[in-house]
């Protein structure tokens, strides 16, 4: 299994604390048949369509449940981008170019 660190910002953190969680999604085709194969073998490693959120973005991350992870973090990341301000846009741009 990953270690517990968050999909969206990058924070470590610890299970215990209650500092995050894994969040599971919907799995598309070729999800449901990895997730089975590796079942069949007796494999162990990360779930499947399961991502780990710390507690500042797992309710953002619990609301898209209903769609893969793929289409999820879609959602996340243009929520994210309508909610940030106008200054930090401008910031963006201009560092965009320093890349």
């Amino acid at each position: 299994m990953k270690p517990p660190k968050c999909a969206v910002c990058s924070k470590k953190f610890r299970i215990g604390k209650k500092e995050g969680a894994l969040v599971a999604f919907k799995l598309n085709a070729e999800e449901i048949v990895k997730k089975e194969e590796m079942e069949k073998k007796g494999y162990l490693g990360h779930p499947v369509g399961e991502v780990w959120f710390c507690n500042k973005h797992l309710k953002l991350a619990r609301t898209y449940t209903h769609l893969s992870v793929i289409e999820a973090f879609k959602e996340i990341r243009r929520i994210q981008e309508e909610n940030k301000s106008n200054s930090q846009r401008i910031k963006d741009y201009f560092y965009s170019f320093m890349k």
